[in-house]
């Protein structure tokens, strides 16, 4: 049975999510590949990061097991920000190495909804032989962009806008904003800490007011 590190204990909400993956880690039921889909700065990649913790069995920062999918990372150089083919390429063949010291190795896809057709088909040999020892967790804002024949063979993780009270204590707890400021930054945020975090140190207070008295008579017409 793997254990779990208490990694899920610092994500802000989603607990249904929470629930899910921890239940995945107490009972060894890993799956081969994830899409985490959701709006940007709810809390997607952080909560990959402690299920990767989870499964590779770390409480650290950082374990050779658990690959951030990056062009940079495999010496792909382009002028866009997007996957690209020969970044896939690279990272396929590192998948069918064994890990370096734990059970599993995992490897963590920021915007893999960028990638297009070429990439995702790259890929397809991975799933359709994976390796016992793998999971890839693709973090998405739209998990429609990614083909059906990989929507077929991963679970899709649904993640939410955070309630404006979450992000409030995030920003509280973490960032020691007091709490009239940080409930004008959480509504701007529109429910990402990510959006929040942003406007922290980018706006003027009046601008931040103007925001915010628009953010909330937006949620009014959206609610009415």
């Amino acid at each position: 049975m793997t254990e779990t590190f208490g990694g899920f204990d610092e994500i802000y909400g989603h607990d249904s999510v929470k629930r899910l993956l921890s239940a995945a880690l107490n009972h060894d039921r890993i799956g081969h590949a994830y899409i985490f889909t959701g709006p940007a700065g709810v809390g997607r990649y952080t909560t990959a990061k402690a299920f990767a913790n989870g499964i590779v069995g770390t409480s650290k920062a950082q374990h050779p097991d658990i690959i951030t999918v990056t062009n940079e990372l495999y010496g792909v150089s382009g002028k866009t920000d997007a996957i690209l083919v020969d970044t896939v390429s690279e990272m396929r063949k590192d998948i069918f190495i064994m890990p370096y010291s734990a059970k599993r190795k995992v490897y963590i896809i920021p915007k893999a909804d960028t990638m297009n057709v070429a990439s995702q088909n790259k890929l397809l040999k991975v799933f359709e032989e994976p390796p016992e020892y793998c999971t890839i967790i693709f973090i998405t804002e739209n998990h429609n962009k990614m083909l059906p024949t990989v929507l077929s063979r991963a679970t899709v993780i649904r993640f939410s806008p955070l309630a404006d009270s979450l992000v409030a204590k995030y920003l509280i707890e973490r960032r020691g904003v007091p709490e009239s400021e940080a409930a004008v930054k959480a509504v701007i945020g529109g429910g990402s800490i990510g959006k929040a975090l942003e406007v922290l140190d980018s706006a003027e207070p009046g601008e931040l007011r103007s925001r915010a008295i628009s953010g909330l008579r937006s949620e009014e017409r959206r609610v009415g």
